[in-house]
């Protein structure tokens, strides 16, 4: 299986990721090529629209839920599989990766405002049943 593979005239090129070293901003392949192949490898791909990263999409979302628990970033990524959305786009353009960022957010909006809906909804139901009460006030000694 090549690196680069386009899927048809005008179909976006995809980066075969099992190819990709972590620490690199290449495929591994493109050792053994030219620079100068691989620079009009490279251009003909920007030209298609291909966003080559190695984890910048990861980076993205992970700066975006840096303030989020696990519990929270489990949460979201089970709601993009409850929606039918790949956790990672199949197509990682910058326009792709960008709007899978924004869902992320919005999804995290959600989650946080359900929250906050909870939290209200209690506070809500505990005047209701009288079993909110002031502060105790401090109690008087006894001789």
């Amino acid at each position: 299986m090549s690196d680069f593979e386009p899927e048809g005239p005008g179909m976006a090129a995809t980066v075969n990721p099992a190819s990709t070293s972590p620490n690199a901003q290449f495929p591994l392949g493109t050792s053994a090529t030219p620079i100068s192949e691989t620079a009009s490898s490279l251009a003909s791909l920007r030209m298609l629209g291909v966003y080559l990263n190695t984890y910048a999409l990861e980076q993205m979302v992970q700066a975006a839920s840096s303030s989020a628990g696990l519990q929270t970033i489990k949460c979201v990524e089970q709601t993009l599989q409850d929606l039918g959305v790949n956790l990672k786009p199949k197509v990682p353009t910058k326009l792709v990766c960008a709007e899978h960022l924004e869902l992320r957010k919005e999804i995290l909006t959600l989650l946080n405002l359900q929250k906050q809906l909870q939290y209200k909804e209690s506070e809500g139901s505990s005047y209701r049943d009288g079993s909110y009460s002031e502060t105790p006030s401090t109690p008087t000694k006894r001789a």
